[in-house]
């Protein structure tokens, strides 16, 4: 007699209608019939140290420092995400969780807005303490915070929101902290993206640390029962450069992508290596607001 595994509880929202959308060796994608989440199962054990051991390898950095042509393709992208930020709010307080290395920080407090970085990597704190305000980064995560509700104008989010293993209780403390009118901006992959079907299980957004995915089926459901209204869903195009493209495929495995672009940069002027072009990876832009 075979006996039939019970479904895991969807981490999103404690149903158990899930199956299998696709496996893999160590674990498998569950796709939630409820709430339209697609989540890691089992999940990796992922904790602060996973961020402070070579994370960013990937975006060409060494130590401390950053090349310069990260730096201006991360602000290049910051700045597009905060033109679009000042339709909405123009002035007021900015969080954001998982603030990397500063860079929309830098262009946040630029335009003047006040801003708080929350981020758990040691090395990525250390670095944006040079580039904005020393306290306005703080090594933690947003449980570990103490803000004030409805202290804040604005909340960013960029590549965060798809790390996180509880999902509702963090979602429903970042609304808590947003005043009325407020939004809560990110930029996150989804998993309806039509890069998803063509790659397959080698879609560049299945890595350890993702463990989940947001459909926009799933963020009326979360903007449903948090009053929120979602005013955009988009495709996000990302610039990037051939340098930095080199240096990701390198890192995550694509090798023989990796080889033909090393080789092709090795034949560019430096000029067309840091030239900027926007690709879709696969992500969503989604901004809600408070009600």
């Amino acid at each position: 007699m075979t006996i039939k595994k019970e479904a895991p509880l969807c981490p999103l929202c404690g149903k158990q209608e899930n199956r299998i959308d696709i496996s893999f060796e160590r674990n498998c994608l569950r796709h939630c019939m409820f709430c339209d989440l697609f989540f890691t199962y089992p999940m990796p054990p992922i904790d602060s140290e996973f961020y402070n051991q070579d994370y960013y390898k990937s975006w060409g950095v060494a130590e401390n420092s950053s090349p310069k042509h990260v730096l201006y393709l991360k602000e290049r992208n910051m700045q597009k995400h905060l033109d679009r930020i000042k339709e909405f709010v123009s002035s007021g307080m900015i969080l954001e969780i998982g603030s990397a290395w500063g860079a929309f920080l830098k262009v946040a407090e630029e335009a003047g807005y006040d801003i708080l970085g929350l981020e758990l990597s040691k090395q990525a704190c250390r670095f944006a303490r040079t580039i904005v305000k020393e306290d306005a980064v703080l090594n933690q995560s947003l449980e570990e915070t103490n803000l004030s509700p409805e202290s804040v104008d604005v909340i960013f989010m960029s590549d965060l929101l798809e790390h996180i293993p509880n999902p509702f209780p963090f979602i429903e403390k970042s609304v808590s902290l947003l005043k009325k009118g407020g939004i809560i901006y990110l930029i996150t992959p989804n998993p309806s993206h039509w890069s998803r079907g063509v790659f397959g299980k080698s879609w560049v957004h299945y890595k350890d640390e993702h463990l989940m995915f947001f459909t926009g089926q799933t963020f009326s459901w979360i903007s449903e029962r948090l009053n929120l209204k979602i005013v955009e869903q988009s495709n996000h195009y990302k610039f990037i450069n051939f340098k930095y493209l080199d240096a990701q495929l390198n890192n995550f495995g694509y090798n023989y992508f990796g080889f033909l672009l090393s080789s092709l940069n090795s034949l560019l002027p430096d000029k067309l290596k840091e030239f900027l072009f926007p690709i879709p990876i696969g992500e969503s832009i989604v901004i809600v607001q408070k009600n």
